[in-house]
């Protein structure tokens, strides 16, 4: 999930799926997974005096209630190579963007 291969809009509404390579050149499959993207629900528990919530955060990976989560729906490993479907639509204003820049 961190680095995908390939990225894909998910079969499921607002989810997303990505792909990452395995097995050998004889024996190639792909292992794909689905997840989706939600803001955390909880609420802050009640802390330690001797930790400040920025370190205890950073220590969970998340900084306050408002950290975005991927929650994974599904995994499953794809015999083979997979045909690349449409890829994830992105807003014409950016596209312009990128091509515009000078490298």
């Amino acid at each position: 999930m961190r680095n995908p291969k390939r990225s894909e809009k998910g079969v499921a509404p607002e989810t997303i799926a990505v792909m990452q390579p395995a097995g050998t050149k004889s024996r190639p499959y792909e292992i794909w997974v689905m997840y989706a993207t939600r803001k955390a629900s909880h609420t802050p528990r009640q802390q330690p005096r001797s930790y400040s919530r920025e370190s205890l955060g950073r220590s969970l990976g998340t900084i306050g209630p408002s950290a975005n989560r991927k929650v994974i729906i599904t995994a499953w490993r794809y015999p083979g190579k997979s045909p690349i479907r449409e890829a994830i639509p992105i807003p014409a204003d950016i596209l312009e963007e990128l091509k515009n820049i000078k490298y």
